[in-house]
């Protein structure tokens, strides 16, 4: 897998932690404006200047749920990168509705789009986490080895 420079921190952090990663960017933004991912014609620009300056995060919405309640602990200002969107310093965090067959489910899959600059911070704070504490939350039932998903 391929990994910004940025994020190698934050991902081995989470890989410590057990927690598993699917994607990763250390600015969303200046992908989409060099033509990676999916946005493409003529709104390309809207949703590259949208996504500048953020980073962005793929993992298991169960794990991710599991990265928040770290940082709530470790970080009291998450608590309103979390619920005051409107704010600069915002976090933006996505867990999609998808078709499956005839009905409508939430994904797996939870999408994190936060400030870059935060990065050093929530690396970090989830480094002082120990995989005890994520076990004792109840998400992990046991802190195996590192587990890596596509």
């Amino acid at each position: 897998m391929d990994i910004d420079l940025d994020m190698i921190p934050l991902v081995r952090a989470l890989w410590t932690l057990g927690l598993s990663t699917a994607g990763c960017c250390q600015d969303l933004g200046a992908s989409i404006r060099c033509g990676h991912g999916l946005a493409t014609g003529p709104g390309r620009r809207r949703h590259a200047d949208f996504y500048a300056g953020q980073a962005w995060l793929k993992m298991p919405a169960d794990d991710a749920r599991t990265m928040l309640d770290l940082l709530l602990r470790a970080l009291p200002k998450t608590r309103e990168r979390l619920n005051r969107w409107t704010r600069a310093d915002a976090w933006d965090v996505f867990v999609y509705l998808a078709a499956d067959g005839d009905t409508v489910v939430p994904s797996c899959w939870a999408q994190l789009h936060f400030p870059r600059e935060h990065l050093k911070e929530v690396t970090t704070a989830l480094s002082t986490a120990t995989a005890r504490q994520v076990g004792q939350r109840g998400y992990l039932k046991e802190t195996a080895a590192p587990r890596r998903t596509r």
